[in-house]
């Protein structure tokens, strides 16, 4: 083996180890980045969620078909919206359940549930209509 072929390999063998340090160091900076996440929701059909009947009241649902009944508590501050139009909820629950009348439309018709995290209380309830 010449000297320059010596040289060129010890070279490559340095860039090799270089480029695998920077990227170990780059990989486990990220590891330790914690992203918070301040708000969770869940999304249901119409038909398959019970709407708080006052400010101070819950929503009720089931996570899944063999789940036990599940609710989150509303306050004063929750927000209602029908696809994305903000209302009371007297106006909100008048509106489901114009939705819930019309033949079919419940099945066609999502609520999602946004919640914070850490006290699990309701922020707010939108209904979308799937159009």
């Amino acid at each position: 083996m010449s000297a320059s072929t010596a040289s060129r390999l010890l070279m490559n063998r340095a860039a090799a180890a270089t480029l695998i340090l920077t990227l170990l160091s780059a990989a486990t900076a990220w590891g330790y980045r914690i992203v918070a996440q301040p708000e969770d929701a869940y999304e249901f059909l119409l038909n398959e969620i019970t709407l708080p009947r006052s400010v101070t009241g819950s929503v009720g649902f089931l996570e899944c078909a063999v789940c036990v009944a599940s609710s989150l508590r509303v306050t004063a501050t929750t927000t209602y919206q029908l696809d994305r139009t903000q209302m009371t909820l007297s106006q909100f629950l008048e509106a489901a359940e114009n939705i819930l009348q019309t033949r079919g439309a419940a099945e066609n018709t999502s609520v999602i549930v946004f919640f914070h995290v850490e006290s699990l209380r309701v922020s707010r309830v939108r209904i979308e209509q799937i159009r």
